[in-house]
């Protein structure tokens, strides 16, 4: 259900920290390693084998998926990237996203910042949790299509 999805949990509402800002970075970076690894090492067909909806085709489908998803996270924090500052390729369109992710966490840092859009509530905390949520949800889905990884 896409309930737990959009929820605005109590932990939510906390500013976050310096010590947050820190293991935030960490846990971005070891996601999108996680991610790019898994990624390179899917064989040409496997993404058209996925049974789970929606059904990404090919690799660029699920990049797409990706930036898009955490560039509407940022736009619901008032920071979106504008098309003209996407490069052309989806992975460089991932990296772009993520840097102004990254950017952003520390001016979001001790502020309490609470927004509400098409009626649902985020802060930075939230958007951290999403963003790290969306991309583990995925690494998930890309381990479960590749039986072993050199």
């Amino acid at each position: 259900s896409a309930l737990p999805v959009h929820a605005f949990f109590e932990d939510d509402a906390r500013p976050l920290r310096p010590w947050d800002l820190d293991m935030a970075g960490r846990l971005l970076d070891w996601s999108r390693q996680d991610f790019l690894r898994l990624s390179g090492a899917l064989l040409p067909d496997s993404l058209s084998r996925l049974e789970n909806a929606p059904n990404w085709k090919t690799l660029d489908d699920l990049l797409g998926h990706m930036w898009q998803t955490e560039n509407m996270i940022l736009q619901r924090m008032g920071a979106m990237v504008d098309a003209a500052d996407m490069p052309g390729d989806a992975i460089g369109r991932m990296q772009v996203v993520r840097a102004r992710f990254q950017e952003k966490l520390p001016e979001w840092a001790e502020a309490d910042i609470r927004i509400e859009e098409f009626g649902e509530k985020w802060s930075p905390r939230k958007a951290l949790r999403r963003v790290l949520w969306h991309e583990r949800d995925h690494i998930g889905q890309l381990e479960g299509l590749i039986t072993h990884v050199p």
